[in-house]
């Protein structure tokens, strides 16, 4: 836990006793608000200044979804090359965020405004510093997840930063922390318009999936094409949890004619409880 506090320990460091009018709005932007399960959601993490003078010398959050999975490293947003080590400063583990259970920690990075130069340490070393980060909407780090099968809640929490004060054309620039960091949260949620089943008649032994469901994950959708068009007379695994021990159902065979071809597509395309008599 200790290598993960650098960067805050830094941001209070670096920055002198006095008031900053500045606030940090952090803002996230998915690129869809619902998705279908197994569709990959991308997503943007905003940062805007309101009366930022200089513009952005460090930020800093955790970032979590739901808890209830560990994201990847996030990536450093464009224009933020000057806060990534070696030319900024970040932690041990980079900007992307240092994972500790289902969390990243302190995604994020401070540039060189202490003028350090690679004879003192090896980073930061960045030169010269960008000004103006952040005075307008800026994308702070990027990152993407896997859809579940249920809404997922991206959350920024804990955020810091802090604002170059003035241009003393360096090396070394004085800093303010920003008044207020305001956390962001997020709702992506499961696509009503999506191929999960509702099959309350069921078309074979022990309520199982419907024949349509070739892979039988719970979803009508192009993987189950993607198992008919393989050419793979493919069964469900033993350990199905919808008809356990079941082995010698051929599901690619959908339409039940003896033979895996494009006939076997149509069930799928036409109806999400599509069934065959045995």
């Amino acid at each position: 836990m200790k290598k993960v506090l650098c960067l805050a320990a830094l941001a209070a460091l670096v920055a002198p006793v006095g008031v900053s009018a500045s606030d940090l709005a952090i803002t996230i932007v998915p690129s869809v608000t619902e998705a279908e399960e197994l569709d990959v959601v991308t997503y943007q993490i905003m940062g805007t200044l309101t009366d930022g003078e200089q513009g952005l010398g460090l930020v800093g959050f955790d970032f979590d979804a739901n808890g209830d999975f560990a994201p990847s490293a996030l990536a450093a947003g464009t224009g933020m090359d000057n806060f990534v080590k070696d030319d900024g400063l970040t932690n041990p583990d980079g900007y992307g965020g240092t994972a500790s259970g289902n969390t990243l920690l302190q995604v994020g990075g401070g540039q060189n405004t202490i003028g350090n130069d690679v004879g003192n340490a090896p980073y930061p070393i960045g030169d010269p510093i960008d000004l103006g980060i952040a005075n307008t909407p800026q994308e702070l780090a990027t990152g993407s997840f896997t859809m579940p099968g249920a809404e997922v809640t991206l959350n920024v929490t804990n955020c810091f930063a802090n604002v170059i004060t003035s241009d003393t054309g360096g090396p070394v620039y004085p800093v303010a922390a920003v008044d207020t960091c305001v956390d962001a949260l997020v709702v992506v949620g499961l696509d009503p318009g999506g191929s999960v089943y509702d099959c309350p008649v069921p078309g074979e032994e022990n309520d199982t999936c419907p024949d349509s469901d070739v892979n039988c994950d719970t979803n009508v959708n192009a993987l189950d094409i993607a198992v008919v068009v393989s050419g793979l007379n493919w069964f469900k695994p033993v350990n199905d949890p919808f008809q356990a021990g079941d082995a010698d159902a051929a599901r690619a065979d959908v339409d039940r004619s003896g033979a895996v071809n494009a006939l076997d597509i149509a069930p799928i395309v036409s109806g999400s409880c599509w069934f065959m008599t045995p």
